[in-house]
């Protein structure tokens, strides 16, 4: 929806705004929207994002084989947990993505995935 300029890696700083209607069988709407914000902290170097709905936290990290910050495979990574549980975090499918909005989607549609009734 909108954006906040360029970082360096050419992405743009969130604020996407991501959502999807989902159809529940009672006929009812239910609207699943998230929104990722850049956490900032004290390395600069450090390229991550992260947003919270419906009980699951979601983190996007970039990373890359040499360069500075995370190392990993190049791309974006996405992950999730519940909220208030003690338990790792679970690689989204299908990471590392290619662009930080393929890694927003991926996580909008695991949200819709976990939030799914029965």
């Amino acid at each position: 929806m909108a954006t906040l300029g360029q970082t360096r890696l050419g992405q743009q700083n969130c604020i996407f705004r991501i959502g999807e209607v989902l159809f529940p069988p009672d006929g009812g709407l239910r609207g699943i929207v998230m929104q990722f914000n850049r956490v900032s902290g004290p390395v600069e170097d450090l390229h991550m994002w992260s947003a919270t709905s419906n009980g699951f936290s979601f983190v996007i990290s970039f990373e890359t084989r040499s360069g500075p910050g995370l190392r990993g495979r190049d791309g974006y990574l996405a992950s999730w947990r519940p909220n208030h549980q003690s338990r790792r975090a679970i690689k989204v499918g299908g990471s590392p993505f290619t662009t930080l909005v393929e890694a927003e989607i991926a996580c909008t549609a695991m949200l819709a995935h976990l939030t799914r009734p029965g």
